[in-house]
């Protein structure tokens, strides 16, 4: 999922896959770390053990002047955040290495 509306979607009846997280990762494509971050989803993303555990939905033009910045009181990117069944359940507003990342995913599988 790629959307500048991506809460709709992610909360939305049709998103709430059982058994499966849905990662929101809230970044800019001039952040180094936003894309180090990426790097590591993308990873995941055709990962065995894990590429059937979660749904990434990604934002790479992000705006601290945006409503959607100011709806999640967003400070810092990247920001990501996890819904289960469509309930945020997890976020975090730093890079994070793989492993952070696999242990969040492994958490709320």
């Amino acid at each position: 999922i790629v959307s500048r509306d991506w809460s709709s979607d992610v909360c939305s009846s049709d998103l709430k896959i059982p058994n499966k997280l849905i990662i929101v990762d809230i970044s800019s494509e001039l952040c180094g770390p936003c894309q180090r971050m990426k790097k590591h989803f993308d990873e995941l993303l055709v990962d065995p053990k894990y590429k059937d555990k979660f749904v990434l939905a990604t934002t790479s033009d992000f705006s601290f002047s945006s409503p959607l910045a100011k709806k999640y009181s967003i400070g810092g990117i990247p920001y990501v955040m996890l819904y289960k069944n469509g309930k945020m359940v997890a976020k975090y507003n730093r890079y994070q290495d793989k492993t952070y990342i696999i242990n969040l995913i492994n958490k709320f599988k």
